[in-house]
């Protein structure tokens, strides 16, 4: 039955995030990474490549990605979820700001440095819309840009 086989494909991406979160917070990052690709898959599944789920899960795995050195594959998987974000949430969403801030930091790391300083200044811009100029948010993509002068 289709709904049962939605229903279980939406429970088994949320237990293989929380194992892979469990992985991560231990240092296993290899596991980490099973557990994140199986995650998207099932919600890609259950709810569709275009659901915030689906995206927050798209995120996860780029911000992994990034943090085991697999910069190509991380800046392919923050575009693809930074393009579902906005059309999904718009521009000025948090979410979606966040994903654009992660950008810029992975552009930075590969020294990317003019696409990081867009990235930052986009990302500056909405959240000084969004929370105001004086949020802690928006002071730390203040510091964010900072480090690139």
């Amino acid at each position: 039955m289709i709904v049962n086989d939605i229903i279980l494909s939406e429970s088994i991406q949320w237990v293989c995030y929380n194992l892979g979160y469990l992985f991560q917070s231990e240092g296993s990052l290899e596991e980490t990474e099973k557990m994140y690709v199986r995650a998207l898959q099932e919600a890609e599944k259950a709810l569709g490549v275009d659901h915030t789920s689906t995206l927050d899960r798209v995120h996860n795995l780029g911000m992994l990605y990034s943090q085991q050195g697999k910069l190509g594959e991380a800046e392919k998987i923050y575009e693809r979820a930074l393009q579902g974000m906005e059309k999904a949430l718009g521009v000025d969403d948090i979410s979606t700001l966040r994903a654009v801030n992660n950008l810029g930091l992975l552009y930075r790391k590969q020294g990317k440095l003019e696409e990081a300083e867009k990235m930052y200044v986009r990302v500056l811009q909405g959240m000084e819309k969004v929370l105001g100029a004086d949020d802690i948010s928006t002071l730390k993509i203040v510091n964010n840009l900072g480090t690139l002068y």
